[in-house]
C-alpha cells in the first residue's frame, strides 16, 4: 500500500476532508489531493505533522503497518453516541428541505389561482433544487441550485417573452421604441451568465491539475467546441429570419436547437475557464512547493 493510500484511509477513518487536513498541517487542500494520488511526498516536517494529527508513529504511516484495527476503533462510535453528519451536508440537507417547502406552498397558491398545471411548473425549480441539495452531499449544490434557476428563468423569458441576454449586442441600435427595459433585462441576464460562468470555472478550478498533463489540448478543445457552437447557432439564426419559417413546427424546432446550442456554448466557455484556472492553481501550488 503507498503512502498517498495511507492518508486517505486515515484521514476517512477519522472523518476529515482534504480541507480541514490541509487546515490543521498548514497547506493547501492541492498539496493534500496530491499526497493521496502520490503525485508528490511531503516534506519531513509534514510528515510528523501527519502522524501526530492521525495519532500514530511516522514508521506506521509510512510503511502502513499496524494502524488498521486502531482506526477501526477510531471510526467505531461508542454505545449510545451517534456520528454527527459534516456541516456543509448538513446545511445541504436543510436546504434542501427548505427548498421543499418553498416549492409545496407555491404549488399548491398557484393550484388555488390558476390551476394545478401552473402550480407544478413554478414550483418545479423547488423541486429539482430539493433532489440537489438531498443527493450531492453538499457538495457545489448552492452553485447546482443557482444554475438551474438561472436556466429555467431564462427558458421562460426566452419563450414567454421573447427575451434574450443576446440582445445585448444590439445595445449600440437600440431605440426608445425597443423599450429600453427589455435591453436592462438582458442585460441583467447576461451578467448573471458571466457571475454563474464565473462561480463554476472557480469552483471546479480547484481540483488538482494532473501531473504531467498538458494544459494545450483540453484549452484547444475548449475553444474549438465554443467556435463550433458559434457557428451553429449562427446558421440557426441565419435559417430562422428567412421567411418560409416564421411559423410551423419546422421554426419550434429550430429555436430549440438554437437554445440548445446557446447552453452547451455557457458549459463549453465555463469548462475551458475552469480548465485554466486549475492549470494555474497547480502551476502556482508547484512553484510553492520547489521553494
Amino acid at each position: 500500500m503507498s503512502l498517498g493510500e495511507n492518508i486517505v484511509r486515515l484521514r476517512t477513518g477519522q472523518g476529515l476532508s482534504q480541507e480541514s487536513l490541509a487546515e490543521k498541517l498548514g497547506v493547501s487542500r492541492q498539496s493534500v489531493s496530491k499526497w493521496e494520488t502520490d503525485g508528490s511526498i511531503p516534506d519531513l516536517d509534514k510528515l510528523i505533522k501527519l502522524s501526530e494529527v492521525f495519532g500514530i508513529s511516522l514508521d506506521e504511516l509510512v510503511k502502513g503497518g499496524g494502524f488498521t484495527d486502531e482506526l477501526t476503533l477510531k471510526k467505531t462510535p461508542e454505545k449510545g453516541t451517534e456520528r454527527s453528519e459534516p456541516p456543509q451536508r448538513s446545511g445541504s440537507r436543510r436546504a434542501g428541505y427548505v427548498y421543499l417547502v418553498m416549492g409545496a406552498v407555491i404549488t399548491v397558491i398557484l393550484a388555488l389561482m390558476g390551476g394545478a398545471l401552473l402550480g407544478l411548473i413554478f414550483g418545479l425549480p423547488f423541486y429539482i433544487c430539493t433532489i440537489i441539495c438531498l443527493t450531492s452531499k453538499g457538495k457545489r449544490a448552492g452553485l447546482w441550485c443557482g444554475w438551474i434557476l438561472f436556466l429555467l428563468t431564462d427558458l421562460y423569458l426566452r419563450y414567454a417573452t421573447g427575451l434574450s441576454w443576446g440582445i445585448v449586442f444590439q445595445t449600440f441600435r437600440w431605440t426608445p421604441r425597443m423599450n429600453y427595459m427589455r435591453l436592462f433585462i438582458a442585460w441583467a441576464q447576461f451578467l448573471v451568465m458571466l457571475i454563474f460562468i464565473l462561480w463554476t470555472a472557480l469552483s471546479y478550478g480547484k481540483e488538482p491539475w494532473p501531473a504531467g498533463k498538458s494544459w494545450k489540448r483540453p484549452f484547444f478543445m475548449g475553444c474549438a467546441g465554443v467556435a463550433c457552437t458559434t457557428l451553429l447557432l449562427w446558421n440557426f439564426n441565419l435559417i430562422m429570419t428567412r421567411g418560409q419559417f416564421y411559423t410551423g413546427s419546422l421554426y419550434y424546432c429550430l429555436a430549440f436547437g438554437r437554445t440548445a446550442m446557446d447552453y452547451c456554448r455557457m458549459i463549453l466557455v465555463g469548462w475551458t475557464a475552469a480548465q485554466l484556472v486549475r492549470f494555474r492553481r497547480g502551476k502556482g501550488e508547484k512553484e510553492k512547493e520547489t521553494e
